[in-house]
């Protein structure tokens, strides 16, 4: 009988690669399963290899990708903004390089009953997140503006009355006091949005301050000047007293908006000097550089200043 088994296997095993296959992966030998063991761990671990690599590979290209995308401007570069009328009762926002001196129009708003005129022009802008706000000349006096670039909206309230610019820390709005006829004169006002300097209702008031134009601040200091001058006055935020004063270099225009990055205070021009933004060591008044804008297409020229760091 085991004579005849044999004979059987072994026509079975002629007869079709279907019936090895099956032996081999149930009833093989030993010999046979080693080698197929042996086989089946070098390919696992080439497969892995090739997976490992491939993955890295992946990784390493989306984050290049996604910082390529994400970081915005350059690292160490400065930004600022202006507006200017862009005509059909719409404002303009332009956004500006600082390194080269080029820019882009960041968006225009508001509608044809805005009342912006081809004849507007602000002295100052605060900036609070996406919100722009400033006091504008819209035809027959200053009003107060907000502009929010992420909503798209623009709207006009109340007569700013004397106040022509207004700053901000960063969490308030300042402007001096000679918006309030009870208030104390040429001290400086604090706001706490928008709604409280359209209705004239500041949060804090100091009697120690500046009788200027011209305004902008940081968290630290506030920065006064006349519309036509060659100085500036440097006052402390906390208090309102006078810390000094900015001689500044190689300067006779008017200003046209102020702003502080760092240790360089920059003003915007728009007069005899061109459309420029100078910019000054904020404490010696040294002159650092002007850069110069290009062309624009608006009936009138870029005013108001907000610059930010990168």
């Amino acid at each position: 009988m085991r004579y005849v088994f044999l004979i059987v296997l072994a026509g079975a095993i002629s007869a079709g690669c279907w019936t090895v296959q099956e032996a081999d992966s149930s009833d093989a030998i030993d010999i046979d399963a080693d080698s197929d063991l042996d086989i089946d761990s070098d390919s696992d671990t080439d497969s892995d290899t090739d997976t490992d690599s491939d993955s890295d590979s992946d990784t390493d290209s989306d984050s290049d990708t996604d910082t390529d995308t994400d970081t915005g401007p350059p690292s160490g570069s400065t930004w600022c903004w202006m507006v200017a009328p862009a005509g059909g009762g719409q404002l303009a926002v332009i956004q500006i390089d600082m390194d080269t001196g080029s820019w882009f129009e960041q968006g225009t708003y508001g509608a044809a009953d805005s009342g912006i005129t081809t004849s507007y022009h602000t002295a100052g802008i605060a900036r609070m997140g996406d919100v722009l706000v400033m006091a504008g000349y819209t035809g027959n006096e200053f009003h107060w503006i907000e502009l929010d670039m992420a909503a798209d909206t623009l709207f006009e309230g109340n007569e700013s009355q004397y106040t022509d610019s207004v700053g901000s820390d960063g969490t308030r709005l300042v402007t001096d006091c000679s918006e309030l006829s009870s208030g104390p004169g040429c001290g400086l006002c604090f706001y706490d949005d928008f709604d409280a300097i359209d209705s004239a209702n500041p949060s804090e008031m100091m009697s120690a301050g500046a009788c200027n134009s011209r305004l902008c601040a940081t968290t630290e200091r506030v920065y006064t000047a006349w519309h036509s001058t060659n100085e500036v006055d440097v006052l402390d935020i906390d208090n309102g007293q006078q810390l000094y004063t900015i001689p500044l270099e190689s300067w006779d225009d008017w200003i046209w908006g102020m702003s502080v990055v760092g240790d360089v205070l920059h003003l915007a021009s728009g007069g005899i000097g061109g459309d420029r933004i100078a910019r000054f060591d904020h404490e010696t008044g040294d002159l650092i550089d002007d850069v110069f804008l290009g062309s624009t297409p608006y009936s009138h020229p870029p005013s108001g200043l907000w610059c930010e760091a990168y």
